[in-house]
């Protein structure tokens, strides 16, 4: 439950390549000129979605998303891309699988975590929408009584919702993902992608195990990788996410992937979306999980 927080806001996924300065409340700072970031780091968390319109409904009228825009990638997938408005937060992309393979969008072994100003009111509205409440909002004394709340999206992600009350708008902190060997994932993603662990292993007893890792330029939300330790059976492979990674050399990134032995899916091609053009690659991490390497242009 380590702080997952951002210090960016409006990150965006193949959008305009640069990010804006933001104020010390989070804001962005109208006054600042953009700035070009130093570094890679996470542009988006993506979840492949059984109903796109469903689950749009829901991020929207329960955490108060709004729509960036929709991207229909033909022969892959139908995406809308959502952040929060006026906030330090990472976007989500919603996916909606046309490849012509099954695809499972049932309680994929996922999290995403939002900071939010009342995880109370969070989980009413999500109580309301008669979807499943895993842990009623409670502080908890082993995280400095922070208080936390668990639920389920329409698909059956789980929604990790940390109560901050000093934030008027809520954010992503983190997205994370089921693995089968957490040391081997941890491996991959300092030494292939040089992110960072921002923890050790975390135990949450009987539930999973996790690692929270960031990128060094300290921009955009964490990942987290967790395995999960309650007894029952998980998929991690091939599960229907992706990870965005805003990168400085998308054929560098994707040639590292491949030179563990892992499956490129897309050479660095030029890619437009929302008026804004990039060079996109695609790999898969050491359980299937899509990573996407955009470099704007």
């Amino acid at each position: 439950m380590a702080d997952h927080r951002i210090t960016f806001a409006a990150l965006c996924i193949l959008t305009a390549p640069l990010v804006v300065s933001c104020s010390s409340d989070g804001k962005a700072d109208p006054e600042s000129p953009p700035a070009e970031p130093a570094g890679a780091y996470l542009l988006a968390g993506g979840v492949g979605v059984s109903d796109l319109e469903r689950s749009f409904a829901f991020y929207r009228d329960v955490l108060g998303m709004a729509l960036r825009y929709d991207l229909a990638v033909p022969g892959y997938a139908n995406e809308k891309i959502l952040y929060f408005p006026d906030s330090k937060a990472s976007d989500v992309v919603l996916m909606n699988y046309i490849d012509g393979k099954e695809h499972n969008y049932a309680k994929n072994p996922v999290k995403l975590v939002f900071y939010v100003p009342d995880a109370t009111a969070v989980i009413e509205r999500v109580r309301a929408q008669g979807l499943q409440i895993l842990l009623e909002p409670s502080p908890q004394a082993a995280f400095g009584n922070v208080t936390v709340g668990f639920a389920r999206d329409p698909d059956g992600y789980v929604l990790e919702l940390v109560e901050d009350k000093t934030l008027t708008v809520p954010y992503l902190g983190a997205t994370g993902i089921g693995v089968s060997d957490l040391a081997r994932s941890a491996d991959f993603y300092t030494r292939v992608l040089h992110m960072e662990k921002a923890s050790e292993v975390i135990q949450v007893p009987n539930v999973w195990d996790e690692i929270i890792l960031r990128y060094p330029s300290g921009k955009g939300s964490s990942i987290v990788l967790l395995h999960y330790t309650d007894g029952t059976t998980r998929n991690y492979t091939n599960v229907p996410v992706k990870l965005v990674h805003r990168v400085p050399d998308a054929g560098a990134s994707v040639g590292a992937v491949a030179a563990e032995g892992l499956e490129v899916l897309l050479q660095p091609l030029p890619f437009t979306a929302n008026g804004t053009e990039a060079l996109v690659a695609m790999a898969k991490d050491p359980d299937g999980y899509t990573l996407e390497m955009v470099t704007p242009q």
